[in-house]
C-alpha cells in the first residue's frame, strides 16, 4: 500500500522490493514484480530500476551505514524521485523510563526495541541522516497519538510530542532535476 503522502501521481501496478528474510522474500514474490533476497546495502544493483518512489519502512535502523545506503540509492532512482522513510523514535518515553528508572535499555525480540536495531533516530537525527544522504526533506511527521497524548502535546506547546510518538516518518526527494542531469 502506498501511503497518502505518496498518493499523488500514478502508481505502479506492482512494486519491486528487497527482503532479507528468504521465506518472506518468497511470499513477496507472489505479489511483487521483482524481489531480491538479501541485505539492502548489497542488493540495490540487483534491482531493475530506475525507481520514482522508494519506501524504507523500518529499514534504516537495521543498517550499519544508513548514510552510505541513502547515497547509493541515488544510483537506482530517477531525478526527483521520492523516498518515504519510517523509523522508531529513540526519544519515546518508555525507552527513557527504562534507561533512567530500570537501568536497562531492554532489548526485545521484536518491536520498538528489536535486538536487530543497529541505529536509533530522533526526529532531528532522521532529518540529518536524509540530508547527509543527499535527499531534500519535504516533511516529517508521526502517526496518530492517543487523545490524552494529543492533549498533553497541546498543553506543552508540542514539546511532549517528541516523547509520545512511537515512529517518525519522513518524505524526501532527490534534488536532482531531470533537466539538470540531461546531457
Amino acid at each position: 500500500m502506498i501511503p497518502e503522502s505518496l498518493a499523488a501521481g500514478e502508481r505502479a501496478a506492482k512494486p519491486d522490493g528487497i527482503e532479507l528474510h528468504g521465506p518472506a522474500a518468497e511470499r513477496a514474490a507472489l505479489v511483487y514484480d521483482e524481489v531480491v533476497a538479501g541485505r539492502a546495502e548489497e542488493s540495490l544493483d540487483r534491482l531493475s530500476g530506475p525507481f520514482d518512489t522508494v519506501m524504507l519502512y523500518d529499514v534504516l535502523e537495521h543498517l550499519a551505514d544508513p548514510s552510505s545506503f541513502l547515497h547509493d540509492l541515488h544510483g537506482v532512482v530517477v531525478p526527483g524521485a521520492r523516498v518515504h522513510v519510517s523509523v522508531p523514535n529513540a526519544r519515546h518515553w518508555t525507552l527513557l523510563r527504562d534507561l533512567l528508572v530500570r537501568g536497562t535499555f531492554g532489548y526485545t525480540d521484536a518491536g520498538h526495541r528489536d535486538s536487530t536495531h543497529l541505529r536509533w533516530f530522533t526526529r532531528f537525527d532522521l532529518v540529518a541522516l536524509l540530508e547527509q544522504g543527499g535527499w531534500q526533506v519535504d516533511g516529517v511527521g508521526h502517526g496518530a497519538v492517543r487523545p490524552a497524548s494529543a492533549l498533553l502535546g497541546r498543553l506543552s506547546f508540542g514539546l511532549s510530542t517528541e516523547l509520545l510518538v512511537y515512529q517518525w516518518w519522513s518524505l524526501a526527494h532527490d534534488p536532482r532535476s531531470a533537466t539538470a542531469t540531461a546531457p
